[in-house]
């Protein structure tokens, strides 16, 4: 396996895993960072020496989540390599599923969210349901059947 700097990966070759000159510039940069968006790779069933730039990066993120940094994770290998490392999983936001997110990050309707607009007759009085805009807000769709 060979080191390359970014930028100077010869054409036609694929990245295996983050290097270490890659790894010092993005922990020097997260540092001063209050929110990080960490969209990965699509699977992390990669061989222990092509996944060590990925564990090494949920450690950096793991130290700025204690330096009051809301760390958002989206994809199944991503949360999986958190969860490998992490201390605690309750600190980051996490959605395993990301093709919702890029759904959401084009600015289509969620079916899910539609569906929510389109069955509710009433008014929602935001203001009192959801009082203080600094707390993230969770809705639960849910399958519409009742609790088993």
């Amino acid at each position: 396996m060979s080191m390359y700097l970014p930028g100077l990966i010869s054409l036609g070759w694929t990245p295996v895993d983050i290097g270490p000159s890659t790894l010092e510039r993005i922990s020097s940069l997260l540092s001063s960072y209050k929110k990080i968006l960490w969209i990965g790779p699509t699977s992390f069933d990669l061989t222990e020496e092509f996944s060590v730039g990925a564990t090494q990066l949920g450690q950096i993120l793991n130290k700025a989540s204690h330096n009051s940094c809301d760390i958002i994770l989206v994809g199944g290998a991503v949360c999986k390599a958190v969860k490998a490392i992490s201390d605690s999983s309750s600190q980051y936001t996490a959605f395993e599923n990301e093709s919702i997110v890029w759904e959401f990050l084009k600015g289509r309707i969620l079916p899910g969210i539609a569906a929510l607009d389109k069955s509710y007759p009433y008014q929602i009085p935001w203001d009192d349901v959801f009082s203080d805009t600094k707390q993230p807000l969770f809705v639960d769709i849910g399958s519409g059947r009742p609790p088993s």
